[in-house]
């Protein structure tokens, strides 16, 4: 076999090999971009956050108060209870800072998360849900899409086999309401609880500290 020949065959398999390192590197890179921008947690209970110092360079000036923030969540809810107080928190560390209200209910075997963060001093997270608006999904055993109303705008995903799902949404530009819900027979719940939300008290918060 002449040289030339052979050198032709290793360049031809170099090149193939080549491109299917390509088609794998390509396929991770869809799976990862088509992947929701917010992943699932497993249920944890409420817990306390040890200090270790806040961060001097923290933006908290401008915040929303946690306190008005548990004001717009659900007061009450047939049918479920709370599975302990609201709470509400101040986190700062560094460059990076925001304040929360959150409350879990639970209907057994069911539970749902209710967050209302104030995201103003990270608008990346912003972003990542102006762009999960445009994606959508629909399989045999789930879905995932983009929401956009006048009022909000996000992400929602149900995965009908695991009873789990949630709704990722921003008002005003800055803050996010998130609901995380698990042993579910259906997304019902899930906006059922996201209506008792008081998004008008949120888009008032909003336009009053801008």
């Amino acid at each position: 076999m002449r040289f030339p020949t052979i050198l032709r065959r290793t360049l031809r398999w170099v090149f193939r090999l080549g491109l299917a390192g390509g088609l794998v590197a390509l396929g991770w890179f869809l799976h990862a971009w088509l992947n929701p921008v917010f992943q699932m947690e497993a249920p944890r209970p409420i817990e306390t956050m040890e200090w270790t110092g806040p961060g001097p360079t923290a933006p908290v000036r401008g915040l929303i108060p946690y306190p008005e923030l548990l004001k717009a969540l659900p007061v009450d809810w047939p049918g479920w209870e709370l599975q302990e107080p609201p709470y509400g928190t101040l986190f700062q560390h560094q460059a990076y800072a925001y304040t929360m209200a959150r409350q879990v209910w639970v209907r057994p075997p069911a539970q749902v998360e209710i967050r209302v963060l104030d995201v103003r001093s990270a608008p990346f997270l912003v972003e990542s849900l102006t762009q999960a608006v445009e994606f959508r999904e629909e399989a045999t055993d789930h879905y995932r899409r983009g929401i956009r109303t006048p009022d909000y705008y996000g992400f929602e995903a149900f995965y009908f086999s695991e009873g789990r799902g949630e709704i990722q949404v921003v008002v005003g530009r800055r803050l996010w309401v998130s609901l995380d819900g698990y042993g579910l027979p259906s997304p019902d719940a899930l906006w059922e609880g996201f209506r008792r939300v008081n998004i008008r008290r949120l888009q008032a918060l909003a336009q009053r500290t801008e």
